[in-house]
């Protein structure tokens, strides 16, 4: 591999004329400005589609996760992904970690299944959060309300469609658009050997 390459194929990735991105180059290295942190591989739900299902039970400390927070922030991160290996939300101190990433500058996305919403505090700085829902994983009446007094985040679904729950995907839609959510994400469960078709 070439020494100045930014890339194991060394050829300059055509990203990197957007002028927005051309300043996270230095020297020749490009400055990670978003971190995927990962805190927990703990979680609530045992969806059968998951493909971390076979996780451990591993839990990053607060202080580990700090400093990694800290770390990548000296190198010029910018914003987090809070997802999983496991359920974000079943952290102990996900509210300090997040609160964390706000005090370094770091603005947070969240991926979390929405069972453990109200783990979250009100004011949390919260850029975006994704729920994954299925026909297993639906919004309870307490998820709802918690979306509705967090105005400042922009939330939006993420939607496994497997072969027989099609039916559910119209109530995410309409949850979706009396919660005033950003988008609604569809994905096929990739793990199963049918095909979610519609005929």
């Amino acid at each position: 591999m070439n020494a100045a390459s930014y890339t194991s194929a060394s050829v300059l990735p055509v990203k990197l004329f957007d002028p927005s991105i051309v300043s996270s180059v230095v020297n020749h290295q490009i400055k990670p400005i978003h971190l995927q942190l990962n805190p927990t591989n703990k979680c609530n739900l045992q969806c059968k589609f998951c493909s971390c299902k076979n996780r451990d039970d591993h839990e990053m400390s607060y202080d580990k996760a700090c400093d990694i927070l800290k770390r990548f922030a000296a190198l010029g991160t910018l914003s987090v992904t809070i997802t999983g290996g496991g359920e974000p939300t079943c952290h102990p101190r996900i509210n300090d970690i997040i609160r964390e990433c706000d005090r370094l500058g770091i603005k947070v996305g969240l991926v979390t299944n929405g069972k453990l919403l109200t783990r979250l505090d009100n004011d949390l700085p919260i850029t975006w959060c994704r729920i994954s829902l299925s026909g297993l994983n639906t919004l309870s009446n307490e998820a709802m309300l918690k979306i509705q007094s967090m105005k400042q985040v922009d939330w939006a679904f993420s939607y496994v469609l497997m072969p027989h729950n099609y039916n559910n995907l119209s109530s995410v839609v309409i949850a979706g658009n009396l919660l005033g959510v950003t988008h609604i994400r569809v994905v096929d469960d990739i793990l199963s050997s049918e095909e979610s078709k519609v005929d």
